[in-house]
């Protein structure tokens, strides 16, 4: 049982650091291909940067649905959720001259907006499913 764990945590860590440097070709593709269409930086970060970055969180997803793990899915997609409202804080304690979302389209504020409401709904119907 130790050797199937320290392999499935190494493929764990192998695959957190492909994640991890894809970022900066993501980061640096996105720019170039904002430049090349001329389509808004918030725009762009709404639609085509939201999809790309969310494909691990969907694929997982369907991997437990297929499982039958409904309660990891829940977890994957709000924590993952939660966990980038944890970083937004952090980025903006960091940064320290101001809000991040103050510099943000206001386009990507309604985006966001509706991301909390659909987050909201979502966990007032699991919380109520729970109750009954």
């Amino acid at each position: 049982m130790r050797f199937r764990l320290s392999q499935d945590a190494a493929c764990f860590a192998a695959a957190t650091l492909v994640v991890v440097l894809a970022a900066r070709l993501l980061i640096g593709a996105a720019t170039e291909l904002v430049e090349q269409t001329g389509v808004t930086t918030g725009f762009f970060g709404l639609s085509v940067l939201a999809v790309v970055t969310s494909l691990p969180e969907i694929v997982v997803s369907i991997a437990g649905m297929r499982a039958g793990s409904y309660d990891p899915v829940v977890g994957n997609l709000l924590g993952s959720h939660a966990f980038t409202m944890v970083i937004l804080f952090i980025l903006d304690v960091v940064k320290g001259s101001g809000s991040l979302l103050a510099h943000a389209e206001s386009s990507v504020l309604v985006g966001n907006l509706f991301a909390v409401v659909l987050t909201a709904l979502v966990v007032r119907g699991t919380l109520s499913h729970a109750e009954s």
